[in-house]
């Protein structure tokens, strides 16, 4: 009979069955969980994190190299403080400064005109060289770890004091051997150019003893080197002028011999022995 289906034989379903029955079929497939709340595959899936991170795993940390203490941020940026107004009123000078300790007719120049207008901008860049130096100085203990019973801030008014006492000193008794000699109008010469290396010497120093602070590398060799071969190679042209000044002043040798024996080498040697003697001292 047409519409009996024959016994076995199977049969196709309808569109409107296969539509119903597909959602059915996934629903199947999902886990038995609690009707009243589905499961969402889509959820994250919080973990504990004391249970999944490896106690092992440390993240880098990069430490600066010195202390940066606060007192030394703000000394250095008095110091751009007053070299940034020199700059600004006295670029000229600046030029001239550093012509004159390579060139011997600048220097020259310079010494005869005297020109009073740039005496400010001269002050300011001795308070630039004294800050600074003292600033290397007091980097350099701490990078030899030279032991001393000060530290911080006072072992600084130490190196700034050793520093103003030297040069003053040094210059004084320049001035008592031009006088002894009778050649007081070359020392006065000499000291011109002391003055002037001095000044160049502290706008150099200012960016090595700045990377000496905040430097984030794991070795400081390379900045200490570049300032140690700058301030040796200031003082040289400056002991290179110091012999040509007497020289053309007919100045005997024998003289300029003992003259930068007893004025140059002897203090530096009396310096060493004597920061060593208490460093011996204080260990």
């Amino acid at each position: 009979m047409q519409g009996i289906v024959a016994e076995g034989q199977s049969q196709q379903p309808t569109t409107a069955q296969v539509f119903l029955w597909q959602p059915w079929q996934a629903e199947q497939v999902l886990p038995a969980t609690d009707a009243a709340t589905p499961q969402r595959w889509n959820e994250l899936q919080l973990v504990n994190p004391d249970t999944s991170i490896n106690k092992d795993l440390v993240l880098p940390v990069q430490h600066l190299n010195s202390d940066n203490t606060t007192w030394l941020s703000f000394l250095l940026l008095f110091v751009l403080l007053i070299f940034a107004t020199v700059k600004a009123g006295w670029s000229k000078y600046i030029q001239n400064l550093f012509q004159s300790i390579v060139n011997y007719s600048t220097a020259e120049r310079m010494f005869r005109e005297r020109n009073y207008s740039f005496s400010h901008g001269a002050f300011r860049l001795d308070v630039v060289f004294y800050l600074v130096f003292s600033v290397f100085l007091f980097q350099l203990i701490n990078f030899f770890r030279l032991d001393f019973t000060a530290g911080g801030y006072t072992l600084y008014i130490f190196c700034l004091a050793g520093t103003f006492v030297y040069f003053l000193g040094k210059k004084l008794l320049y001035k008592y051997m031009g006088f002894l000699f009778e050649n007081t109008s070359e020392t006065s010469e000499f000291l011109f150019n002391l003055n002037n290396t001095n000044r160049v010497a502290g706008m150099v120093l200012i960016p090595v003893v700045a990377l000496l602070a905040f430097s984030p590398f794991s070795s400081l060799k390379i900045p200490v080197i570049i300032g140690i071969l700058i301030v040796a190679a200031i003082y040289f042209l400056l002991v290179f002028r110091g012999v040509m000044i007497l020289l053309r002043k007919q100045f005997s040798i024998l003289y300029l011999f003992l003259y930068f024996c007893t004025l140059e080498f002897l203090p530096l040697v009396l310096v060493y022995k004597l920061l060593f003697d208490l460093v011996g001292k204080f260990n």
